[in-house]
C-alpha cells in the first residue's frame, strides 16, 4: 500500500481533484504537499497551472518561477508555463521561458527548433506581444 503522501503520487491526487472540479481542494492539496515535498516538480507545474487558468496568472507564474529554480531539469514545468503564456497571447514572455530551459539544455534539439520558430515569428512581427 502506498501512502497518500508518497512523493511519486502526491501530485496525482491534486490532478484527480482538479478533474472532478474541486479546484479549491486541489490547490490546498498542492500547497500542503509542496510544504512536505519542496523538490517535487509536478506539484509546482500543476499548482502554477491551476492558479494561471483560474485568473491568478501572476501567482501561477511565481509558483512556476519557484519550481524552475528548484527543479530546472523538469521540462514539463517549462512546457506548461510557456504554452499557458502562448494561449494568453503573451508570446514574447513564452519565448523567454522557453529560452530559460534551452539555456540549461542546449542539447534539446526539438526544443531549440521550437524556440527558433517562435523567435523568427517575433522577428517578423507575426506573433504579437
Amino acid at each position: 500500500r502506498v501512502s497518500p503522501d508518497y512523493p511519486g503520487v502526491v501530485g496525482y491526487k491534486g490532478i484527480l481533484l482538479e478533474d472532478s472540479g474541486e479546484l479549491g481542494r486541489a490547490e490546498e492539496h498542492y500547497r500542503r504537499m509542496l510544504a512536505l515535498h519542496p523538490d517535487n516538480p509536478l506539484l509546482y507545474q500543476r499548482l502554477g497551472y491551476l492558479l494561471f487558468r483560474t485568473g491568478r496568472a501572476a501567482e501561477g507564474e511565481t509558483v512556476w518561477t519557484q519550481g524552475a529554480a528548484r527543479t530546472p531539469d523538469y521540462k514539463p514545468l517549462f512546457q506548461t508555463w510557456a504554452f499557458s503564456l502562448l494561449q494568453a497571447g503573451r508570446t514574447r514572455e513564452a519565448v523567454a521561458v522557453m529560452g530559460r530551459y534551452l539555456d540549461a539544455h542546449p542539447e534539446d534539439e526539438e526544443w531549440a527548433a521550437m524556440v527558433a520558430t517562435y523567435e523568427r515569428m517575433l522577428g517578423a512581427g507575426a506573433a504579437g506581444p
